[in-house]
């Protein structure tokens, strides 16, 4: 039972999600929506509107390696 606890946990780590019910609630307190928008024309097809929903403790280094994926 206990091993299997460690592995989800391990799992839900490698995932990018919290495990623990502390770090997921801080995170709550500090996110902040990033709104991404083409600067000189209206979104459409080719420019859409994006947005990212990141902490204010995430730090340049962190911010840098999230893999970004756009599905449009």
């Amino acid at each position: 039972m206990y091993d299997q606890s460690l592995f989800r946990i391990h799992d839900l780590d490698a995932q990018g999600m919290y495990s623990n019910p502390i770090h997921f609630y801080d995170f709550l307190q500090n996110r902040v929506m990033i709104i991404f928008r083409p600067k000189f024309e209206d979104p459409d097809h080719d420019h859409p509107e994006f947005s990212l929903i990141l902490s204010k403790k995430h730090n340049y280094d962190m911010v840098g390696n999230l893999p970004c994926v756009l599905v449009a």
